[in-house]
C-alpha cells in the first residue's frame, strides 16, 4: 500500500470573450484530448462560449454526483481558459488548492478511486509563500483523512517553469510521513529513475523524462473557488495523460 500512497501523491505533484481561432487553442484542445477539425473549432467555441457560467455550474454539480460528463464538461471549461495560456506563469497559480477530480489515475492509485468516506484528501502547495523556509521553488503535496486516519504523507519536489503554460518536475523527491508532531521521511530520492524504482516501476519506466503538467485553465480571482485544470503531458508513461481539476482554497 505504500507504494500505491506514493504514486497517488505523484500524481498530484505535484493546470474568453469573443474567441478566435489560433494554432494555440487548437493545441490545447489537442492536449485536452479533444480533436476538433479546424474548420468545425468556431462552430463549437460560438456554442460554449454563451454558456461558460452554466457549464462550470453544472460540472461543480457533476462532480458532486459523481456524474459521467464531468471529464466532457471539464474539455468544454477548458475552451476559455482566464489565463489565456499562460498559467504556468500566473501568480494566481499560488496557493493552496484540493484535488476534486480526476482522471487517469486509477491504475496506479487505488486511493484515489475509492468512495469519498475512505478516498484520502489530496491537497497541493504552489508558491513559495506555502511552503517551509529554505524550500523555494518547491511544490508540496499532502493526503490525509479517509483511510489514513491522523496520518498525513507530504510529498514535495522541485518546480520550475518550462513554458507559460508548463510545469516541470524534478528531483530531490521528498516523501515524509507526518503523525501528530512526529515526521519521518521515507523516501529521499536524487533522481527520477530513484524515485521511481521506489514505487517498483520498469526500468524503462525509470528511464523516462521528467514529468511536465500542462496548466490548462486557470481562474484568476485568487479567492477560494477558484478552479485549476492540468493535464501530465510527458514524463513517467504510468501518468502521462491522467488529468486533474483543483479548486482553490486559499491563498496563503
Amino acid at each position: 500500500i505504500m507504494l500505491q500512497l506514493i504514486c497517488a501523491l505523484l500524481a498530484v505533484s505535484a493546470g474568453n470573450g469573443v474567441m478566435m481561432t489560433t494554432r494555440r487553442q487548437v493545441l490545447v484542445r489537442s492536449i485536452a484530448g479533444i480533436s476538433f477539425p479546424i474548420t468545425a473549432v468556431s462552430a463549437v467555441e460560438s456554442t460554449v462560449t454563451e454558456s461558460k457560467e452554466e457549464i462550470r455550474s453544472r460540472l461543480l454539480m457533476a462532480i458532486e454526483k459523481d456524474s459521467s460528463q464531468v471529464e466532457t464538461l471539464v474539455n468544454q471549461l477548458i475552451q476559455f481558459d482566464p489565463s489565456d495560456g499562460n498559467g504556468a506563469t500566473s501568480s494566481a497559480l499560488d496557493g493552496r488548492w484540493e484535488l476534486i477530480w480526476a482522471q487517469g489515475v486509477r491504475k496506479f492509485s487505488p486511493l484515489l478511486g475509492l468512495p469519498r468516506p475512505l478516498r484520502p484528501t489530496s491537497q497541493q502547495l504552489l508558491g513559495i509563500s506555502q511552503l517551509q523556509s529554505g524550500q523555494a521553488q518547491r511544490a508540496a503535496n499532502t493526503l490525509s483523512s479517509g483511510i489514513l486516519g491522523p496520518i498525513r504523507l507530504v510529498l514535495s519536489s522541485n518546480i520550475e517553469k518550462r513554458d507559460s503554460s508548463t510545469l516541470e518536475i524534478f528531483p530531490p523527491f521528498w516523501l515524509d510521513l507526518n503523525f501528530g508532531s512526529n515526521q519521518w521521511r521515507l523516501v529521499d530520492a536524487d533522481s527520477d529513475a530513484t524515485f521511481r524504482a521506489t514505487q517498483a516501476r520498469s526500468l524503462e519506466e525509470q528511464k523516462a523524462p521528467r514529468n511536465l503538467y500542462v496548466q490548462l485553465y486557470l481562474e484568476d480571482s485568487k479567492q477560494p473557488g477558484d478552479l485549476r485544470i492540468s493535464k501530465v503531458v510527458a514524463g513517467d508513461p504510468v501518468i502521462v495523460g491522467a488529468t486533474f481539476l483543483h479548486r482553490r482554497i486559499s491563498t496563503s
